[in-house]
């Protein structure tokens, strides 16, 4: 016979060294574990929320170059305004007009939902979400009067309809979203998702409630906009500088 004497003290050394080394696996692989009792959450997952620009429509926005037709004056503007914003439209923007050489902004501000704004040789400009149904658009403002807009759309990666068709089969899926509803709807009808678990036209603060309201197990997201919801989500997932 075989006797196996163990001391409760192994377990007790063993799971925070097993949580370590998956963790240093994970950042061989790209992912970085702020906090290792993730592991532990991960098993119960039965709902996942994810945030929709930039997490499920591809991390770049893409900006439509042939309207409006913009002079060079502008698109130094606009890239100044931008340019340390981790937002999808401030990094479509950055690659679009990010040959431009920057100019000094005062003051610059971003309000995480709204826009940027800043003083630029004595004169104030808004780059701000103009709310419409069927465009992606924000507008830039001179002294708070319109200039121009600037209109984006987005894509689905290829991989994506694969993805969450093997999600759904075994999680409730939520999209959360400061998009227009009916954009956002349309964007989920094409994943085949219900409009039901679609909750639009969010600001951050917003988001965070949706999340203590709908309690999903994970929140995925990208950017500034989902600091709030990826703080409130018992595991929050972030990717590229969110």
């Amino acid at each position: 016979a075989l006797w196996i004497v163990a001391c409760p003290c192994a377990i007790s050394f063993a799971a925070p060294i097993t949580r370590l080394i998956g963790a240093l696996h994970a950042e061989k692989l790209g992912f970085w574990i702020r906090d290792t009792h993730v592991f532990t959450e991960l098993k119960n997952i039965k709902k996942i929320a994810f945030d929709k620009t930039g997490t499920l429509s591809n991390s770049f926005l893409n900006l439509n170059l042939q309207l409006p037709l913009l002079d060079n004056q502008l698109k130094q503007i606009i890239l100044s305004l931008e340019n340390k914003s981790t937002h999808p439209i401030a990094r479509a923007i950055r690659k679009a007009f990010g040959h431009f050489p920057i100019v000094h902004v005062t003051d610059l501000k971003e309000t995480p939902g709204l826009g940027v704004e800043g003083w630029i040789d004595g004169f104030f400009y808004e780059l701000k979400k103009a709310y419409q149904a069927n465009k992606h658009v924000i507008e830039l403002r001179k002294n708070h009067s319109v200039l121009v807009e600037l209109e984006f759309f987005e894509n689905i990666s290829d991989h994506l309809k694969q993805a969450i068709d093997l999600l759904k089969a075994k999680y409730q899926i939520y999209i959360l979203s400061g998009d227009h509803p009916d954009r956002a709807k349309k964007f989920a009808n094409q994943l085949d998702l219900s409009s039901e678990n679609v909750f639009a036209g969010l600001t951050p603060e917003q988001k965070q409630k949706i999340i203590q309201h709908i309690q999903p197990d994970v929140y995925i997201g990208d950017g500034t906009n989902d600091l709030l919801a990826l703080k409130t989500a018992p595991v929050s997932i972030s990717f590229g500088n969110a």
